[in-house]
């Protein structure tokens, strides 16, 4: 059996509370790229959320950081491949790659 190709998204701050972890692996889709079906940044988003489900309060605010659309709130700084998302051509509807990398860094810290 085939095992399916991963990317690890880095957590720091409260990310690292809310999946009480430093990482989370996420599995990407082995799409075609000519029909488009390759695992996105906002899939991966969308695919971290889903973990939280379970976890009513913690789902809630994950989602607090990003509008409904997926794109991430000021609050946010997310880097693909050390690039700020925001300066993405495609910004979050990039594909995603096994050796990329994702951090997710909030913005907002308590005093």
């Amino acid at each position: 059996m085939e095992t399916k190709p991963t990317v690890t998204v880095s957590l720091i701050g409260r990310f690292r509370e809310l999946f009480q972890s430093d990482t989370v692996s996420v599995e990407l889709n082995n799409g075609d790229s000519v029909k488009g079906t390759h695992t996105t940044i906002k899939d991966i988003l969308i695919k971290l959320s889903e973990k939280l489900k379970s976890q009513q309060e913690a789902f809630q605010e994950f989602k607090s950081f990003f509008h409904e659309n997926w794109e991430p709130k000021r609050s946010l700084l997310l880097l693909y491949n050390d690039q700020e998302i925001r300066a993405l051509d495609l910004g979050i509807h990039t594909p995603v790659k096994p050796q990329d990398t994702i951090l997710l860094v909030p913005t907002i810290h308590g005093g």
